[in-house]
């Protein structure tokens, strides 16, 4: 394996976003499918994936001190090195999907409050 961005043909964040764009896809088309396969199916085993999920992006990625964060870590979370943009990793994907998180949440929140969405 090479250490190297061709050299890692496994990757978990784009893993997750293929799955949610599939997920997506999915709802549009009024089929059943992280935190949008449980606001589509309300399943605790997805609720509880998402908690995992959410934990580890929340304790591992974000550089404390700087803000933004880091693009790629190894499977015990440490980071690969400190870069936090390349030709793969821009600034577009982290707020997207947090304001993408949002949205989902807040349309959760309506529907159990009883509000029209």
């Amino acid at each position: 394996m090479l250490d190297l961005p061709e050299g890692r043909m496994v990757h978990p964040g784009h893993a997750i976003e293929m799955a949610w764009m599939l997920m997506e896809a999915a709802h549009r088309r009024d089929d059943q499918p992280l935190l949008l396969g449980w606001t589509c199916t309300g399943r605790d085993d997805l609720h509880q994936w998402y908690e995992r999920v959410h934990e580890y992006t929340f304790t591992h990625f974000p550089d404390p001190e700087c803000g933004e964060w880091y693009g790629y870590l190894n499977r015990d979370g440490s980071r690969v090195w400190t870069a936090k943009a390349n030709g793969w990793k821009g600034c577009f994907h982290l707020p997207r999907i947090l304001y993408r998180g949002y949205c989902l949440l807040d349309k959760a929140v309506s529907i159990v409050d009883g509000d029209a969405v």
